[in-house]
This record gives structure tokens, sequence and C-alpha cells, in this order.
């Protein structure tokens, strides 16, 4: 039960570090924050998530290109980093029987906040 315990705590401490080392070295640190974001952990995947977020739009085609094929948790923080000029790229996935569904609900919500700008 301790190693499941520490374990977490790494994968949340190393999400913290990697959030706050993305503005010095983004290309390493997205790649390993979207690595976490499909962590097994439910605590280090949800941090993961929000300090994705948390760093914005600025760093979402970063974390489209960490990935070569994105999973549903990278989909779905695409939709909520705000940054419509992924739409394009999220469209490819539109057809993807697994990704389908979130993607259509990351574009729906990347076309509101694009409006409310």
């Amino acid at each position: 039960m301790k190693k499941k315990r520490s374990n977490k705590v790494l994968g949340v401490l190393g999400v913290i570090a990697n959030f706050g080392l993305a503005r010095i070295a983004p290309a390493s640190s997205v790649k390993r924050l979207v690595k976490a974001l499909d962590s097994s952990n439910e605590d280090t995947s949800t941090a993961a998530y929000m300090a994705l977020v948390k760093l914005g739009h600025k760093y979402s085609k970063e974390v489209l290109k960490s990935c070569e094929q994105p999973s549903p948790g990278v989909i779905q923080v695409l939709g909520d980093m705000g940054d419509a000029s992924v739409i394009p790229e999220l469209e490819r996935f539109a057809s993807d029987t697994k990704l389908a569904e979130i993607t259509r609900e990351s574009i729906e919500a990347l076309k509101e906040i694009d409006e409310g700008h």
C-alpha cells in the first residue's frame, strides 16, 4: 500500500514540477504532462488535466505535437484549453470511432469560446 501512495504523490509532484517548467522547456514538459494525463492514477491524471488547462491556449499546439495518436483525454483537454486554431487538427479525429464523440464536444466547446471573443 505504501508504494501506491508514494507513486501517487510522486505523480502529482511530477505534474506540478512539469507545470512550472513548461514556460522554460515547453516541448519536454508538455509531453510529460500529456503522458501523465493518461495515468491510471486519478490524482495524477486530474492534476495533469488541470495543469494543461491552466497553461492555456498558447500550449495547445505543443500538446498536439506531443502525441502521434491523441487519447480521449488529450482531445478533451484541447477543447478546454481554448485555442480554436486547433479545430482543423481535431477534425481529423472526428471519424475515429473511439474519439468521435469527444472530438465533436471539444470542437463545439472551442467554437463557443471563439464566438465569445
